[in-house]
């Protein structure tokens, strides 16, 4: 997983996760956005290759959150409205990175890296992405008609 989207890493793609990551702070206003903007507000993106990302988080329960099956594919979501493209994603934290990049950088000087692949990330393998069901009664629509996005339907 991890290894494989290091192997594929392209600095310029990672450059351009770094540049867009800050306006995840934008996301935190919006009702619809800001459960997944919360959940990436503390990362910092530390590898990145073509559909791949590495996200670093200081606390290991963060990076818990970020990994959890049921949120990948709404983080996912997210991710892609924010960088324009769709990525797969693994959470670390940043001394488990520090640990896996030095890892990394030890099999290629010994010229030991495995060959690139699609990537598959194992904690989400086997999951499938739930559908989207429109659960809004007639009163929440009209709502969301007259208001927009500020609308926060609360169930009770």
């Amino acid at each position: 997983d991890i290894l494989n989207i290091l192997v594929q890493a392209k600095r310029t793609i990672l450059n351009q996760a770094q540049e867009k990551w800050p306006m995840i702070r934008r996301y935190l206003a919006n009702t619809n956005t800001a459960k997944w903007a919360s959940l990436l507000i503390d990362s910092s993106p530390v590898a990145a290759c073509p559909g791949g990302l590495i996200l670093s988080f200081e606390h290991q329960a963060l990076a818990n959150n970020v990994n959890y099956y049921e949120n990948y594919f709404g983080l996912k979501r997210f991710i892609s409205e924010l960088m324009g493209e769709t990525f797969d994603f693994i959470a670390l934290t940043k001394t488990d990175w520090l640990t896996t990049r030095k890892h990394y950088m030890e099999l290629r000087k010994a010229g030991q890296l495995p060959e690139p692949g699609p990537i598959h990330l194992t904690h989400i393998e086997n999951i499938e992405e739930p559908e989207e069901k429109e659960t809004l009664t007639d009163g929440q629509k009209y709502a969301y008609e007259l208001f927009g996005d500020i609308v926060q339907v609360v169930e009770e």
